[in-house]
């Protein structure tokens, strides 16, 4: 499943329709057993600066992957394990993430 929420745009100011936990926390449930992933593309914003400073502080990529909005997310969905699937750019300044946050064990 790849979703897109942007519910904050750069000069901080949040969406007063769109609750992006909320939307996040329907979502499993309305397509359960349609998709086996939660997909991360990261080109801006909240997850791609948490990512690059997780990667800054020494975390690997998988660890700085949950530190995001969207990795924590996936983990209370039951998600939490990471594949890296595409990275751009330099170690603490990608400037695109692409992650996959799969079932917390194998099914």
């Amino acid at each position: 499943m790849q979703i897109t929420l942007r519910t904050k745009l750069e000069n901080g100011l949040h969406s007063t329709e769109l609750q992006g936990a909320t939307q996040f926390q329907l979502m499993p449930g309305h397509f359960i057993g349609r998709f086996k992933g939660i997909r991360g593309n990261w080109t801006y914003g909240d997850n791609l600066k948490l990512f690059n400073n997780g990667v800054r502080e020494g975390l690997s990529l998988e660890q700085s992957a949950l530190k995001t909005w969207t990795g924590r997310q996936a983990q209370m969905a039951g998600y939490s394990r990471v594949e890296v699937v595409e990275l751009y750019g330099l170690p603490g300044s990608f400037n695109q993430v692409k992650v996959n946050f799969l079932p917390s064990t194998k099914e």
